[in-house]
């Protein structure tokens, strides 16, 4: 858009101006029209809002359709566009982003993500349901959707949602992302930073900080962006000076001007999403002047409960011009605060914890392939690991333990057990909070069960009078979702058989759309569903098989020539769950619940040749698919006696064989080969004794 004084203003440039030219966009218009050959209500229906919302396989659905001249493969995003229906029986599209693509068409496989917008939006029509908002406004804030970023103004919460602080609010008139999505972008460098972490500063604070507007990028030596304030693990308050500049197409038009502004900013898996957004303004309180201050003006937290003097956190904004003079204060007091550290423990974990660990036979028997994966049907041991993050102790701390299907976001929860324990005060120290499980096995011709374990720890409070509340509760809760398969070598690989559960939370029907991706381009995965409808708390499994495909073609000549390398590597497959808001008043991006991650590796099939077991001694052999005997791994046997009560015992292998001592009292006994490199596990038939 160009408008009278020769200005312009476009998503591009928007972006380009957010990002200090770190993100810009080249599009492609492809101006024919794609002719789907199903009526409207085969690609639209009314949301919660009595508006029509784009199916999820609609953006695929016109990627697939198009013709074989337009090759999108390579493209990031694609927009559709599509023309209203007018007359009597009216229907608009209402503007929705962050759909999956994933489609193959005759140039290839096309993947990335998804926009639907109307063509009316912004026009003036009588089809026009902009409400004053432009295109290229809408379609930066529903890029936003396409990069992750979550819809701002839902849940609604009095008085703190972002509004026209940040686009994923309100993009009319269209402001500048804050700093805490500037920063999940990767567009702020942590110089630009100033970071206050009051647990580990260990005296009181009183410092001065010249903040330079957001708007203007990297800020001179001695001078900051933003002030971070650490409040938990995941949770951290921010202070950015916002300031209109001649020439600026985002920011122009503020709430107010100049200000700074301060946001409390949560990510999962606390809260959950039907609390509150990620971002919200800071509260007002009776002493303070609340999130948006100009010259003179302040933002405070007091706690004056404690046995111990009374803490004050302090923001002032001093002076506000070309920069900001800001100054602030913190006052330490005793508190204690149980933490334990969500997800992720490393690149290949994504969604598991640090701080829970599961152990069992298996795992001991071989750690270097097993730690920390679950064995249904067998005794587990579930360690979360606490630490207390404040500087007094906290006797009495209790973590409840609870189990829930493979999921990733809505599965209900069963309780397993509790542990209590003292927690004393140091840098690094941990205490093990324990309980045991154990997973039943899956009946016979079924998949086996995978699981989410959770760990949370009860909101504290010191056993003493009066009593010192903890410092945040939002590091109480971690969670770790587990699943690791072989897939078989054989005529053919075998198929490997899970399920993702999934749930609604809201009180109405919504839709649940599930994603996945995979590292290894000779491994399968599917998926029994994308996307689903749910109605209200209603629980779903979702079907998922994983197997090994040595001949899956491979059209990258690259990759192909790295076939040898690949069978070598495991499959990390990653599957993220993105939900509706039903309550949302403006409907359209789906935000992140949770994810969960899948490890595939492959091996030659196994089974044993024989297993037999008189008196104290039992003896065996594992064998190939081709008869051949296996030449590395161990074999566990687990004895049961009386009242199925059961002992596990180890055995080496060599050449195959292996032999082992068992009770005296042992009724029934079975053998499992834990698998060694390139092979698969199995497990014998059960013998019993004589």
């Amino acid at each position: 858009v160009t408008d009278a004084a020769g200005f312009t203003r476009s998503t591009r440039l928007f972006y380009e101006e957010v990002s200090y030219n770190g993100l810009t966009i080249q599009g492609q218009v492809f101006a024919d029209a794609v002719h789907l050959s199903g009526n409207w209500g085969a690609y639209f229906q009314m949301d919660a809002n009595n508006l029509w919302q784009a199916k999820g396989e609609f953006v695929n659905q016109c990627i697939a359709a198009a013709p074989s001249a337009w090759d999108l493969t390579g493209f990031d995003m694609v927009v559709c566009v599509s023309q209203a229906v007018t007359g009597a029986s009216a229907k608009v599209a209402w503007p929705y982003g962050g759909y999956g693509v994933d489609v193959n068409t005759t140039n290839g496989r096309v993947t990335g993500r998804g926009i639907s917008m109307p063509n009316e939006w912004g026009d003036g029509s009588a089809s026009d349901q902009g409400s004053g908002r432009t295109v290229f406004e809408t379609l930066a804030h529903e890029m936003g959707h396409t990069l992750n970023l979550p819809d701002e103004y839902t849940p609604s919460v009095a008085g703190r949602n972002l509004g026209g602080w940040d686009p994923m609010d309100s993009e009319d008139p269209l402001p500048h992302f804050t700093v805490a999505h500037r920063m999940m972008l990767g567009w702020t460098q942590a110089s630009w930073i100033r970071r206050f972490d009051f647990q580990t500063l260990g005296a009181n604070v009183d410092e001065a900080v010249t903040l330079t507007p957001i708007e203007n990028g990297a800020p001179p030596s001695g001078k900051f962006a933003a002030v971070e304030v650490r409040i938990g693990n995941g949770r951290n308050y921010y202070f950015e000076y916002r300031r209109t500049a001649t020439g600026q197409i985002g920011d122009a038009q503020l709430p107010a001007n100049p200000r700074v502004v301060g946001t409390d900013v949560s990510e999962p898996p606390d809260p959950v999403v039907t609390t509150r957004p990620d971002i919200l303004l800071l509260p007002k309180h009776a002493t303070d002047d609340g999130a948006v201050l100009t010259t003179g003006q302040h933002y405070g937290e007091r706690d004056s409960t404690t046995p111990t003097h009374p803490a004050d956190f302090r923001f002032e904004l001093q002076t506000a011009g070309a920069e900001a003079a800001t100054r602030v204060k913190y006052g330490i007091f005793g508190k204690p605060d149980p933490s334990i550290r969500p997800w992720p423990r490393d690149a290949q974990h994504q969604w598991q914890s640090p701080d829970i660990t599961v152990s069992n036979a298996r795992s001991i028997a071989d750690p270097a392939n097993w730690a920390n994966v679950p064995w249904s049907g067998h005794p587990n041991a579930v360690v979360a690991r606490v630490t207390n993050d404040g500087n007094i102790s906290a006797p009495g701390v209790t973590v409840n333990f609870s189990v829930k299907d493979y999921t990733v976001g809505g599965a209900p929860e069963s309780f397993i057990g509790s542990d209590t324990h003292d927690l004393p005060v140091g840098p690094g120290v941990t205490v093990d909070f324990t309980t045991s499980w154990n997973p039943p096995a899956p009946a016979a011709g079924e998949a086996p069960q995978h699981f989410c374990v959770i760990a949370r720890i009860d909101y504290y409070d010191t056993p003493t009078t009066p009593s010192i509340h903890e410092m945040t509760d939002v590091n109480n809760t971690a969670q770790s979702n587990y699943d690791r398969f072989i897939s078989a070598t054989a005529s053919p690989a075998s198929r490997e058989l899970t399920s993702l559960t999934i749930g609604n939370p809201y009180d109405s029907g919504t839709f649940f759309f599930i994603r996945a991706g995979q590292t290894n381009p000779i491994y399968r995965t599917y998926l029994e569903h994308t996307w689903l409808w749910l109605e209200a708390h209603e629980t779903r499994r979702v079907g998922v098989m994983l197997e090994y495909a040595e001949d899956a073609p491979l059209t990258d000549k690259h990759l192909d020539k790295m076939r040898r390398e690949f069978m070598k590597r495991m499959n990390v497959v990653d599957f993220t769950g993105r939900i509706l808001d039903p309550t949302d008043p403006r409907l359209h991006g789906p935000r992140l619940l949770q994810g969960a991650t899948v490890h595939v590796h492959t091996g030659r099939r196994t089974r044993f040749d024989k297993w037999d077991a008189k008196g104290e001694h039992g003896s065996g052999r594992v064998v190939d698919s081709e008869g051949q005997p296996v030449v590395s791994g161990a074999v566990i046997v687990w004895a049961e006696g009386d009242k199925r009560r059961r002992t596990y015992h180890h055995a080496k292998l060599r050449r195959g064989a292996f032999k082992v001592m068992l009770p005296r009292s042992w009724q029934r006994a079975t053998a499992y080969y834990v698998p060694g490199s390139g092979y698969a596990d199995c497990t014998s038939e059960t013998v019993r004794g004589r």
